[in-house]
């Protein structure tokens, strides 16, 4: 994630040195994808100053260079989980995918230090928080924020929230009592 926030950061540069040409911004806005084969053509014809050309190819490599990162980070995290069985697991549920899948298990680890759901919905920030005050008990809900949940998962937990209309019968075989 740190890289795609990198590439986004240098490609807010990028439009920024535009910004500072307006004629030119006006047949910029013109194309789809700035940063696609085609944008990046139209960008090397733009006319700016030889300090804002320096700037902008320097960014437009450095973007390459991120991009190659990225990939290779996205090859060593699907070597690593390949043969993991939580992944496959947990992959069969609606609206987890490839990434979601790895994020979970990723952040979850193993599930067996949770002592029943209701911890681990609690971890995952899946539950409001309470406090008391004055003899009144109050609910806050922050959803998907709770103290012991990391920023990763957080945008993850959405399509858990939904029950599964067709549920896994590898997932319906983990059913630990609520109660417990």
């Amino acid at each position: 994630m740190f890289y795609v926030r990198l590439r986004t950061m240098t490609k807010n540069r990028i439009v920024t040195v535009f910004d500072r040409y307006p004629e030119q911004t006006a047949l910029l806005k013109k194309l789809g994808d700035l940063f696609g084969k085609a944008g990046r053509i139209q960008l090397a014809q733009v006319k700016v100053s030889e300090i804002d050309r320096i700037q902008i190819d320097r960014g437009l490599d450095f973007i390459g260079d991120i991009d190659v990162r990225i990939k290779q980070s996205e090859a060593t995290i699907r070597a690593m989980t390949k043969a993991n069985t939580n992944v496959k697991l947990l992959k069969t549920i609606p609206g987890i995918g490839e990434f979601f899948a790895r994020l979970i298990d990723a952040e979850i680890d193993d599930i067996s230090r949770f002592r029943n759901p209701k911890k681990l919905a609690a971890y995952a920030g899946l539950v409001p928080s309470t406090y008391s005050s004055g003899g009144k008990t109050f609910l806050h809900w922050r959803p998907f924020m709770a103290r012991s949940s990391s920023r990763a998962t957080s945008g993850c937990a959405g399509p858990l929230l939904k029950p599964s209309p067709l549920p896994s019968p590898a997932i319906r075989s983990f059913e630990p009592s609520m109660n417990t």
